[in-house]
């Protein structure tokens, strides 16, 4: 793996309703946009040019793992909006001044769900410590407030959001004996 730092960052379930009603979904994630609030700022996370951004939404209690996408370039909303006047509509919440432009991005989908024991695992990482994620509770998220923000992933997380997204995660076969399966 790269020295590049990954990211997850949470879109709430009205904007993955939004996004749903544009032509993003199914086409690579060109962008991503934050800072309206200091959970949201990219710069106080040091978010730059390489790293990674992985999307998630948290809907019934299970996680889902929207795209992945390099951070090309890091800019304000205004200086991006001049260089991309056509994507003007994908901006839901004008409060937002923080975009991270984007390319080797995978399609934006909404039914890449986080499996039980990946989510019992999902790790964070900040320069002093890890942590585990938080409000997990018999293999489903109870509260997504341990994932409002911009949180900086460890490798092994990293790896997991990877094999979920390229198709590659294959569950553990079960205890009574059945076989492996594919994520959803």
């Amino acid at each position: 793996m790269d020295r590049a730092d990954r990211y997850t960052m949470l879109w709430t379930n009205d904007f993955c309703r939004f996004m749903v009603g544009t032509d993003a979904v199914g086409k690579p994630l060109r962008f991503v946009y934050g800072g309206y609030n200091k959970q949201t700022s990219f710069s106080d996370m040091n978010v730059r040019a390489g790293d990674y951004v992985y999307p998630i939404r948290v809907r019934n209690g299970v996680m889902y793992v929207i795209a992945r996408m390099r951070v090309q370039k890091v800019t304000d909303r205004y200086d991006y909006h001049e260089s991309h006047p056509d994507e003007d509509r994908l901006f839901q919440f004008p409060s937002g001044n923080e975009v991270l432009a984007g390319s080797e991005a995978t399609p934006v989908r909404f039914d890449v769900a986080v499996p039980p024991e990946i989510l019992e695992r999902i790790r964070y990482r900040s320069r002093k410590a890890e942590r585990s994620l938080r409000y997990v509770e018999n293999g489903r998220l109870i509260s997504s407030i341990g994932v409002q923000g911009i949180f900086r992933l460890t490798a092994a997380t990293v790896r997991d959001f990877d094999a979920l997204l390229s198709g590659e995660y294959r569950r553990p076969a079960q205890a009574d004996g059945g076989t492996s399966s594919d994520a959803e």
